[in-house]
C-alpha cells in the first residue's frame, strides 16, 4: 500500500490534487491510501506516526511553507519522495539528488486535464 500526503492551505487546490491523484491511482488499480492536510505541522505529526511513501507539498503556506517542511522532514526521513506544488512557470524541475520534483501545477501546461476544475 503506497501512503501518499497532500498538503495545501487553499482547499481547492487540496482538494484537486486529491481528485487527479486518485483518479491517475485508480486508473492503474495501485493500492493506495491519499490523506490530505491543510497544514504543514499537522502532516509532520501524522508521519512521525506512520511515514508516507510520497508527498505532495505546496511552496507557499503561511506558517511553514514547502521549503520548511522539507528541511524538517529531511532531518528525520530521507526517504519519502516530495513532490511541491506551485503556480510559477520558473520554478518547474527535478531534483534528483534530493529526491524531489517541483510540479507546476497549471492549465496553461497541460498539467491539470481540462476535465478538473
Amino acid at each position: 500500500m503506497i501512503r501518499i500526503a497532500i498538503v495545501d492551505d487553499e482547499r481547492e487546490i487540496l482538494e484537486l490534487l486529491f481528485r487527479i491523484i486518485d483518479d491517475t491511482l485508480k486508473r492503474e488499480q495501485a493500492q493506495f491510501e491519499i490523506t490530505t492536510f491543510l497544514k504543514a505541522e499537522e502532516l509532520l505529526s501524522s508521519h512521525r506516526e506512520k511515514p508516507f511513501q510520497i508527498i505532495f507539498a505546496d511552496l507557499e503556506m503561511p506558517d511553514v511553507d514547502g521549503l520548511h517542511l522539507a528541511a524538517e522532514l529531511r532531518k528525520e526521513d530521507q526517504h519519502t519522495l516530495l513532490i511541491f506544488v506551485t503556480n510559477h512557470d520558473e520554478l518547474a524541475f527535478w531534483n534528483r539528488n534530493c529526491r524531489w520534483l517541483l510540479l507546476l501545477l497549471t492549465r496553461r501546461c497541460g498539467i491539470i486535464p481540462q476535465n478538473y476544475s
